[in-house]
């Protein structure tokens, strides 16, 4: 992975303001935050295919907001020379709805819907659909001037863990294509989805990111397992949400009356401490609220001087964040190898039993039963039969004793 070059933002408006505007925000974004990546949230215009090349506006599919391709070539050409990277926003796993002939042989997990409208059909990531889908998305990506490609994907939709989804096989693949185009790649691993402990080491993506929506227990993941603070590097998301009350919003559950500014600070602070860094600000000064990017919120001054504090600052309060969103896992009431010690102490109770009940009292033993002589000559016989069948006797127990001591010693 590479590092980092800074905070990490995004930008979600594409048209009705003019190119100084757009590297003006740009510009904001840089000074006031040390922003030097940046995501282009839906600048595309649907899920099968790019904009035509040459094509100088559309609209994007999911809400039919318009996009100017010059404003994207000037919102680029600002990051590049701040020396910060631009990031186009692509879905790893969709395609226009009904587009059977992208899809072909792979398997449709259902239809994501906006205001019960279908807006996209889901495919699972793997290796295949990398290189079906990435030459044409990267060739779009490097004829605009980004620096590479944000796979997102939608997390584990329709069970996609089970119908073959292989996020690591689809950037290993991406990866060459991405690369010959003159790009680079990263991911996002929505509620830990897709995660491979190999990346990090892996050079597939530039830097991970994760959109949290489970708290504890995948940013614990995230924090602990993946983006530990001895190496950091990553982006944590994980949306604030907007309003206090946090109706429907998994991710603030046990936030209730926690405002989304506060959240916001203390989920950047975290990110911080722990040498990583937090999805908040875009579209110049201006704090993610939801999912849907352009949904966001102008910033007050006062709110912009505390981000600042935050940024600017050593990282305190800590531990308390992380006993919140990443507590350690409390240790084992015994040692790891006490089972082992305990299987082994088991062992010989089988054998002792075994000599205890040899040890035991016994009833005298059955006499062996004896016809009732007639004469003399019955009589001995009799004898003779009855030493026979003791001699028998005492030969089996003795090899019956001789097997469990041998098993014993065993």
């Amino acid at each position: 992975m590479s590092s980092l070059r800074g905070e990490y933002g995004f930008l979600t408006v594409y048209d009705g303001l003019s190119e100084e505007e757009a590297e003006a925000r740009v510009a904001i974004m840089a000074t006031s935050f040390g922003i030097r990546e940046w995501q282009f949230y839906d600048a595309v215009e649907g899920y099968s295919t790019p904009p035509a090349l040459g094509k100088e506006t559309w609209k994007n599919l999911a809400f039919f907001r318009p996009v100017q391709r010059h404003i994207l070539a000037a919102y680029v050409r600002a990051i590049r020379a701040l020396g910060g990277r631009s990031w186009l926003y692509v879905q790893a796993m969709a395609t226009d709805p009904g587009d059977t002939l992208l899809q072909m042989d792979a398997p449709m997990l259902g239809q994501h819907k906006v205001d019960g409208r279908p807006l996209l059909d889901v495919v699972p990531p793997t290796s295949s659909w990398a290189k079906r889908i990435a030459p044409r998305w990267a060739a779009f990506a490097a004829e605009l001037g980004f620096s590479g490609i944000h796979w997102d994907t939608l997390g584990d939709f329709g069970r996609a863990s089970e119908h073959g989804a292989d996020m690591y096989g689809f950037l290993e693949s991406a990866r060459p294509i991405v690369e010959a185009a003159g790009l680079d790649q990263t991911a996002n691993f929505v509620d830990g989805f897709g995660w491979d402990a190999r990346l990090p080491t892996s050079g597939l993506i530039a830097f991970p990111y994760w959109e949290v929506w489970t708290v504890p227990a995948v940013s614990s993941r995230f924090f602990h397992e993946a983006c530990p603070a001895s190496t950091g590097g990553c982006v944590f998301v994980c949306y604030p949400g907007k309003d206090s009350v946090h109706t429907g919003q998994s991710q603030n559950r046990g936030f209730h009356g926690h405002r989304p500014m506060e959240l916001l600070l203390d989920r950047w602070t975290l990110a911080k401490c722990t040498n990583n860094t937090y999805l908040a600000v875009g579209d110049g000064d201006k704090h993610i609220q939801t999912e849907y990017f352009p949904f966001t919120r102008q910033l007050e001054d006062d709110e912009i001087h505390q981000i600042q504090a935050v940024l600017g600052a050593k990282p305190s309060g800590c531990e308390a964040l992380l006993s919140i969103y990443a507590p350690s896992l409390p240790p084992p009431p015994w040692p790891a190898w006490w089972p082992w010690l305990f299987l082994l102490l088991l062992l010989p109770l089988p054998c002792l039993g075994r000599w205890l009940w040899r040890r035991l009292p016994r009833k005298s033993q059955k006499q062996l039963p004896q016809a009732p002589p007639q004469d003399p000559g019955q009589v001995e016989l009799a004898s003779l039969w009855g030493t026979a069948l003791a001699r028998s006797s005492n030969r089996e127990a003795a090899a019956q004793k001789q097997g469990e001591e041998d098993a014993c010693a065993g």
